[in-house]
């Protein structure tokens, strides 16, 4: 990777501050944990502090600050492309471990842990309290790499630290959301995450815009506070809040966690497709992207979603789980948009839900024995409350009566589609046509899970397996069942 030297960088510090202090018995919670952030934002923000940042390179290796920047010029576009782990929203990510003298530790590598804050409390003999406070640190910041020094990162702590004291104080301030939590612990568990809501910049979310982003377009990341574990109840609370703090409707959970900026992907094995990977319909081959133009309907599935086909993760499905592998896709909508948390299942898995449901005998559990679209509902209804719509045609020559419906449904929902008729199950991604000509013109994006290659994103335009299909791509002799996913209503 070359990067020039304004290049944009996404800095994530990540860390553990453990703060301890005496204070008087008699001062309440909340003016204790008031106490202990104001003497840690004191003290990261001296010049002579003793706040040490190291960056991770990519073999685990760790460096100041100042071993990186040559001069005061911050990161070269060389040291930039040697330190870069990953690109996410469009943007190399430097990864930084925070350490304080007066706090203590540097996170190991390996797994990632999410610690809670940790407010803990003894009495001294002469009545007085020593309190030890754990204070997780998850920063990330768009900067330029030219202008990063140490300074910019206290300033960054510094930010962080009020933004937790302020999330803590008004869980103080508030009677009724301090009920929320368990009133045993000490401190409201919380950790910071990060959302991405370029979408959502100075306006509120259109259907026209779902999920969208220019690529161009720098990334509008925000940070808050959210609960973790205990009560539903409280993180509904902050997730609303958080709604009408940024002025966005509550019909999509942009807020839950699982809905956060991702440093790991979800899938390593499937390839993950999303507007900017659409392939435009033939008519408009020639433009920038998907979109309606004049005379002319063209509709897409909203967001990403993981493309699950034949013999994938040592699975030999092949010639019978076409409509598994496209449930599969279908719940991998789900589970990337933040709406579920669930990891996408397997086949037993699937086989065992239809067992224990009534709607298959227990021979069936373990079998090749192929699925149908009223199956997949069965699933996505029994594990993820997910309600589905059909649309069912005795001849595939009748789908194009239906092409305006379809069209409807990308556009209030954005799910991907299951289709079941005859011996086969495709997913349809998409459908394109011009009003005055749907019969002539109607194009539908089709997702094959009939493929057996590799994930080779060339091999797969070569086969035309993710790609616009005529209306003659559904046999006039076989009858065709759509299971339509509906999004549901929640924040």
């Amino acid at each position: 990777m070359v990067a020039s030297k304004e290049t944009k960088c996404l800095l994530h510090v990540t860390g553990c501050l453990k703060s301890s202090q005496t204070i008087k018995s008699t001062d309440s919670k909340g003016s204790t944990i008031k106490q202990i952030y104001d003497s840690l934002i004191d003290k990261c923000s001296e010049d002579n502090s003793n706040v040490a940042f190291f960056v991770r390179s990519k073999e685990g290796d760790r460096f100041t600050i100042s071993q990186c920047i040559k001069g005061n010029s911050g990161f070269d576009s060389e040291t930039l492309a040697s330190l870069s782990h990953q690109m996410v929203l469009g943007h190399p990510v430097i990864e930084i471990d925070i350490a304080v003298l007066f706090a203590s530790k540097v996170p190991e590598s390996g797994d990632e842990v999410i610690q809670a804050p940790v407010l803990t409390e003894s009495l001294n003999p002469d009545q007085t309290k020593f309190h030890s406070f754990d204070i997780p640190i998850d920063i990330l910041q768009l900067v330029c790499s030219s202008k990063l020094n140490e300074q910019t990162l206290r300033q960054f702590l510094e930010h962080h630290l009020h933004l937790q004291k302020t999330f803590h104080k008004q869980f103080e301030d508030s009677s009724s959301e301090s009920k929320s939590w368990d009133q045993n612990s000490s401190i409201v568990p919380s950790y910071p995450y990060h959302f991405d809501l370029t979408s959502f910049r100075n306006e509120e979310l259109s259907e026209s815009s779902d999920n969208s982003r220019n690529l161009n377009e720098e990334p509008n990341i925000v940070t808050e506070l959210m609960p973790i574990g205990g009560k539903e109840d409280l993180g509904r609370s902050v997730r609303s809040k958080l709604h009408e703090k940024y002025g966005i409707e509550k019909s999509k959970p942009v807020f839950r966690k699982e809905n956060a900026v991702r440093f790991k992907p979800l899938f390593t094995t499937q390839l993950v497709f999303d507007e900017s990977t659409t392939p435009p319909p033939p008519k408009l081959s020639g433009s920038s992207g998907i979109g309606n133009y004049a005379g002319t309907v063209c509709e897409t599935v909203k967001g990403q979603y993981a493309y699950f086909h034949y013999m994938q993760d040592s699975m030999s499905d092949s010639g019978w789980g076409c409509a598994y592998r496209s449930l599969q896709t279908v719940w991998s909508w789900f589970l990337l948009q933040g709406y579920t948390h669930k990891n996408v299942i397997g086949h037993k898995e699937i086989q065992q839900t239809l067992h224990t449901i009534g709607d298959k005998p227990a021979s069936f559990v373990g079998s090749s024995q192929w699925i149908g679209s009223f199956e997949v509902s069965y699933v996505l209804d029994h594990h993820l409350d997910i309600t589905s719509a059909f649309i069912n045609v005795q001849s595939g020559d009748q789908l194009v009566s239906n092409a305006g419906r379809i069209a409807q449904h990308f556009k209030a929902h954005g799910t991907p589609i299951m289709v079941g008729g005859g011996v086969l199950a495709h997913t349809i991604c998409g459908i394109y046509y011009e009003d005055e000509a749907i019969e002539h013109s109607v194009r539908y994006l089709i997702l094959d899970p009939h493929y057996t290659g590799t994930e080779d994103t060339k091999n797969i335009k070569k086969k035309a397996v993710y790609a616009w299909k005529p209306q003659s791509f559904w046999k006039s002799d076989s009858f065709y069942n759509l299971c339509l996913p509906q999004r549901p209503n929640v924040f």
